[in-house]
């Protein structure tokens, strides 16, 4: 039993290292960083805009690597990447479908077989940080 304790260990410490895969691009320079609230107040704009002045510095993208990843844990990894980007909120928020395609194979001269891989979705939003010293407070979000 002792010999399998460090595997187990291993292998439950490389689990929790496979967090949802997220991606971004700044825009701009980074800002001057603000204090740092929670991630998790960060506002998340779906359907609609902040009335306050913003500037668009960046997008991210997010997805799950396992299938036991929830929503919820890859908007918050979203988050924490949007407010390592020096943002204040995410804008024009959503889900999204990619296809991953599909495979031909030639049976015989007049037959082929075709199936598809399978799609995923990912979510994606645009980082933005307030202008105007009124809005640079975070609420909870609302996706």
């Amino acid at each position: 039993m002792r010999a399998q304790t460090p595997v187990l260990v291993l292998a439950l410490l490389a689990a929790a290292a496979c967090g949802p895969q997220v991606r971004s691009a700044a825009y701009l320079p980074p800002p001057e960083p603000r204090a740092q609230g929670d991630a998790a107040e960060m506002r998340i704009y779906e359907h609609t805009r902040p009335e306050c002045a913003f500037q668009e510095i960046g997008r991210v993208t997010g997805r799950a690597t396992l299938p036991t990843h929830s929503s919820d844990e890859i908007v918050n990894a979203m988050r924490r990447r949007a407010r390592k980007m020096g943002g204040d909120a995410i804008i024009a928020f959503g889900e999204r479908q990619q296809d991953a395609g599909s495979v031909a194979v030639p049976m015989s001269e007049h037959t082929v077989l075709t199936t598809d891989i399978g799609s995923s979705s990912y979510y994606v939003g645009t980082v933005i940080r307030f202008t105007g010293p009124a809005c640079t407070s975070t609420a909870p979000g609302e996706a």
